[in-house]
């Protein structure tokens, strides 16, 4: 898995700079792996959402709407989203994607981040696979709504990933949201994505 180093670029975030400025901020966020394509990480989404954190509202509003109208890649901008900021009114958990699990749909309700499911401070993904929508539209209209919404308080954990992923593959919500024949496969789903990337030296 390729890593990219964030950097904050505070000067390129400054209204009527060009989009060069800006150039690491959308590396990093076109090297997220795809949920769609079911190749979700804890570690490069981690590192995404707590570095936006850490900018602030405004800049990392400025960020994600410059790479959205670079790149049109609404579904990492909604994704990255729902890990970014607190929505009240909750955000739809469309059920969908190339191999999703059988999923309970009253147990969806439980897990109101969906597809994402928070353990201990983790972020983890609970299908093979999803594609994003809803309510709120694509990725401009998901930009104007958190425009209203507040930053998420802490960032997210950074350590412990294998722990949080075990926690959630025990608890009782992970147990209601799938039938018992592809439990497994999806412990194993969780288990993996909890996986930091190998040091060189390593």
């Amino acid at each position: 898995m390729l890593t990219v180093t964030w950097a904050v670029c505070a000067s390129g975030l400054l209204l009527g700079q060009p989009d060069a400025a800006l150039e690491k901020e959308f590396e990093a966020l076109s090297k997220l792996p795809r949920v769609m394509s079911g190749n979700y990480r804890c570690e490069p989404w981690v590192t995404a959402a707590n570095h936006l954190r850490q900018m602030g509202k405004e800049k990392s509003l400025k960020v994600l709407n410059a790479y959205l109208a670079r790149s049109a890649d609404h579904e990492r901008v909604l994704l990255i989203c729902r890990l970014l900021f607190v929505n009240p009114k909750g955000w739809e958990a469309k059920l969908g994607g190339p191999r999703p699990p059988n999923i309970d749909r009253q147990a969806v309700k439980n897990y109101p981040l969906f597809p994402f499911a928070v353990s201990e401070g983790t972020p983890f993904v609970l299908v093979k696979g999803y594609a994003p929508g809803g309510k709120i539209g694509g990725g401009k209209q998901c930009l104007e709504t958190c425009a209203d919404l507040e930053l998420i308080k802490e960032d997210y954990s950074t350590k412990d990933w294998d722990k949080a992923a075990h926690k959630l593959i025990k608890s009782e919500h992970f147990l209601k949201l799938y039938p018992e024949c592809d439990r497994q496969e999806m412990a194993d789903f969780i288990r993996d994505q909890a996986k930091k990337t190998a040091k060189k030296d390593e």
